[in-house]
């Protein structure tokens, strides 16, 4: 039997966080949730407990604006610390480069609000599963 994917979430709107893992749960993803940068990063550094599964994330969906550390910069940290899973940054509208910054690091930026499928269809992508290949 396969192991669902696993996505990390980062962001810090509850109802956000709440109804994107939702989608994604409902779709067949296992799905960890943070509030913030800081708690991401701090499970990841706990090596022997939560932090040793994180490792095998197989997409990182990251909201752009979030307090403390933005979603660009957490991405850097989560990438020295070999967290090699596929990125999404989702923002309400973003500054001027951020698509530009989000392309040089390899990551996917989508615009809030979240319509239709392109999320499911970004995280899809990033776990490195075709469309045809999640239906039935």
């Amino acid at each position: 039997m396969m192991v669902a994917p696993l996505v990390l979430l980062v962001d810090d709107d509850p109802a956000v966080a709440q109804s994107v893992a939702f989608a994604l749960e409902t779709e067949g993803f296992r799905v960890r949730r943070y509030g913030s940068a800081e708690a991401l990063l701090e499970a990841v550094e706990d090596r022997v407990g939560e932090g040793a599964g994180l490792r095998a994330a197989r997409c990182l969906v990251l909201d752009y604006h979030l307090p403390g550390l933005d979603g660009l910069a957490l991405l850097n940290r989560l990438r020295a610390a070999s967290l090699a899973g596929g990125a999404i940054l989702i923002t309400t509208h973003p500054r001027r480069g951020v698509c530009e910054d989000a392309a040089r690091v390899g990551a996917v930026l989508l615009e809030k609000p979240l319509i239709g499928g392109a999320l499911l269809e970004a995280v899809r992508d990033a776990c490195g599963l075709s469309r045809l290949a999640s239906e039935p």
